[in-house]
């Protein structure tokens, strides 16, 4: 178990940080009321990362221009070439062992006759 690694006044942090990040409100205000410096919060909260006591947490969706954008993490596969699949609306798809060319790409996409035709 991971809390038999932390010394005591780790393990102190670690419940302080853990309570901070579940409050849902920022850590300054976290600190605040429980008369805690937030810069020892914020420290102890680094170095549990750093240690692999805490994860990371996964970043959320943003919009912009009313489009939802979604985090990916690409991670390497060994023994795999990188493949690139490509789904239109109207249904088709496209898999290629790499990334096409962005000329090319764009032509498909944009719907001009040119080598994207072939």
């Amino acid at each position: 178990m991971v809390m038999a690694e932390l010394t005591k006044r780790q393990r102190y942090w670690l419940e302080h940080v853990r309570r901070a990040l579940a409050s849902g409100a920022p850590m300054t205000s976290y600190a605040k009321s429980r008369r805690i410096s937030i810069g020892a919060l914020y420290n102890a909260k680094s170095q549990l990362l750093r240690r692999g006591f805490l994860r990371r947490p996964e970043p959320a969706a943003r919009k912009v221009d009313g489009e939802a954008f979604v985090p990916v993490r690409i991670e390497a596969v060994a023994g795999m070439k990188p493949a690139c699949r490509l789904r239109h609306g109207s249904g088709w798809e496209l898999e290629c062992e790499g990334l096409p060319d962005p000329q090319w790409l764009l032509a498909l996409v944009g719907g001009e006759h040119g080598d994207a035709a072939a």
